[in-house]
Parts: C-alpha cells; structure tokens; sequence
C-alpha cells in the first residue's frame, strides 16, 4: 500500500501543476486497473490484485483512495 500511496500522490500532483493533463492521469490509472485485474483472473486465490484495482478506482473518482484503507491490525 505504501507503493500506491506514494503514486497516487506524485501522479495527483502532476496533475495539479499541469504536467499531465487530466486525461493522462485517467488513461494512467485506467491501465493499471486493467493490469491488475487481468491479473485477478490469473491468480484466483489472491485478493491483492482485485483490492488493488478497487483502490485505484478510488483514486480515479477523486476520492482518497489509500487514505481511506484502514490499515491493517498489529499483532
């Protein structure tokens, strides 16, 4: 998650400097959730691809998509 949470602030912040526009931000986060839920299918037994790809929607909506995860409890 710490990867994600790192791209979805560097991709957001070019786009709020104009380096990529809003359509480059969209086209990025839309092959990464293909990829990944390409991946999904291949490899049925891990939901980590699919909670991935659902994390990464967030983003795109606009909403705080790593933010919003409860992290997971200390054992």
């Amino acid at each position: 998650m710490a990867a994600l949470a790192v791209l979805e602030s560097l991709i957001l912040s070019l786009r709020d400097k104009q380096v990529l526009s809003y359509r480059e931000t969209d086209n990025i986060f839309s092959d990464a959730i293909a990829a990944l839920k390409n991946e999904a299918a291949l490899d049925g037994a891990s939901p980590i691809y699919s909670q991935a790809a659902l994390v990464i929607q967030k983003i795109q909506k606009g909403t705080n998509g790593v933010r919003d995860i409860e992290p997971p409890a200390l054992t």
